[in-house]
């Protein structure tokens, strides 16, 4: 009966120190942000979005200046990231859906270069 207990205790405590199941756990996604030359592409704004494609909120997740970003704290499910560079980057912004998150996750991105127009619309 002791030995049960003791078995009973301890795997209760690596129950606990595990922290219980994996409905409840929460993961990191994580990544770099390169432009066509492979480069790293800094000050990228991340947008996490749900399964739906509405955005949640949370702080703002910007890429460093080796191009990676992180998100922690994210729960088990599908997410849609966007990614929006500087516009004087010359960059487009880039849509990628669906990321399935069950651990953490690494989601790079390769961002092209776009054709921007400025000017003024004068009717004849």
């Amino acid at each position: 009966m002791y030995r049960s207990f003791v078995l009973a205790l301890i795997t209760a405590i690596f129950f606990f120190i595990s922290g219980g199941n994996s409905v409840n756990a929460q993961f990191t996604i994580s990544g770099t942000v390169t432009n066509p030359s492979a480069a790293p592409v800094a000050l990228v704004d991340v947008f996490l979005y749900d399964d739906q494609g509405n955005p949640l909120g949370g702080p703002s997740i910007i890429t460093d200046g080796a191009g990676f970003y992180s998100i922690p704290g994210i729960p088990t499910g599908t997410y849609g990231l966007l990614f929006d560079p500087p516009k004087v980057s010359g960059l487009l912004s880039k849509f990628v859906s669906p990321v399935v998150i069950s651990g953490n996750t690494t989601v790079d991105a390769s961002l092209v270069l776009g054709n921007f127009l400025s000017g003024f619309v004068r009717n004849s």
